[in-house]
């Protein structure tokens, strides 16, 4: 069973990462892109990169430590390699739970970012200085870092002791985790409705007025970009927040959770993380139609590079013959 988890995590998070930074060198690369918007999906696709590269190594922990669980006797002094594999394992939760909660606090932003767009677009650039982005991005990094690291504290210096990471108390730290979870969830549901009155009273005043051009064109962007992370919001929703729900009351009424319960659900938080660039892909035409620019014109490019390299051979060859 190992092996099967540890291959579709390798598939699944190798796919997500790829995934999403080719959604950072597009941004990155495309300056028709370089807007506030697209600044925060960038940091939601590097928070979602570095989740699928550290969920790949869930099952190769999650065996060793089993293993090393097993041969272990209950001796007083608690076996080195015991020690060390529940460690890593701490690191690696540690890690999941951080860059879970970035994901989601990047939705956040994002979602905040739209709500100030379409419902308040008069105090946009109020709310967005510069200066006040940088503050949003260093929270973003920041809050779920620090909010997490009481639990690692905690349970490396409990399996110090007990030689074991299960502790009874574990639960009141993922209950912490879904507090930190549930407030910009909540958040964003209520931006979401916000948003979704908002443009169906724009189109509504617009039909009624007659108007049609720039002002219509307008509202339909801001429309298809909403539609676009709304879609990203929905797999949270439905890949995520029940994982975090199921997995919590497992730790508290199941203990320790089925192998294949805990595997399958963590499996569910990697794919948000990969379906993530699809989403983009699919629904946000701009980034769709700017990735494809950017890769043909690479190509073009590697052509023109050879065509003018081989020029020279040819000639040579030519006034030799």
């Amino acid at each position: 069973m190992y092996a099967v988890f540890q291959a579709l995590f390798s598939v699944v998070g190798s796919l997500g990462f790829i995934g999403n930074v080719l959604v950072c060198v597009t941004i990155c690369y495309t300056e028709a892109l370089h807007s506030i918007t697209n600044l925060f999906i960038l940091n939601l696709a590097v928070a979602d990169a570095l989740a699928s590269v550290a969920h790949v190594a869930d099952p190769f922990t999650t065996q060793q430590l089993s293993v090393e669980k097993s041969l272990y006797n209950d001796t007083v002094t608690c076996p080195v390699q015991l020690n060390f594999w529940v460690s890593v394992q701490s690191v690696v939760y540690y890690l999941h739970s951080s860059l879970l909660a970035h994901s989601v606090f990047g939705l956040t932003l994002v979602t905040h970012e739209r709500f100030i767009g379409i419902v308040k677009p008069l105090q946009h650039a109020s709310y967005f200085s510069r200066r006040k982005i940088a503050v949003m991005l260093l929270a973003m990094w920041m809050t779920p870092l620090v909010v997490e690291l009481p639990r690692f504290v905690y349970v490396i210096d409990y399996q110090r002791q007990k030689c074991t990471g299960d502790s009874e108390y574990e639960y009141m730290f993922s209950i912490l985790s879904m507090l930190l979870l549930a407030g910009p969830t909540g958040a964003m549901v209520w931006m979401y409705v916000q948003i979704l009155k908002n443009l169906k009273q724009g189109a509504k005043n617009l039909q009624q007025l007659g108007v049609k051009g720039s002002a219509k064109e307008l509202l339909e962007a801001h429309k298809k970009v909403t539609v676009a992370m709304a879609l990203v919001t929905a797999a949270f929703f439905i890949l995520v927040l029940p994982t975090k729900i199921v997995k919590l009351t497992f730790e508290i009424i199941v203990k320790p959770s089925p192998l294949a319960v805990s595997q399958t659900f963590t499996l569910l938080v990697v794919l948000n993380s990969a379906i993530n660039p699809v989403l983009y892909g699919f629904k946000y035409k701009q980034l769709r139609e700017s990735f494809v620019s950017m890769v043909v014109g690479k190509c073009r490019k590697l052509k023109r590079q050879n065509h003018v390299q081989q020029a020279p051979r040819v000639e040579m060859v030519q006034s030799l013959s």
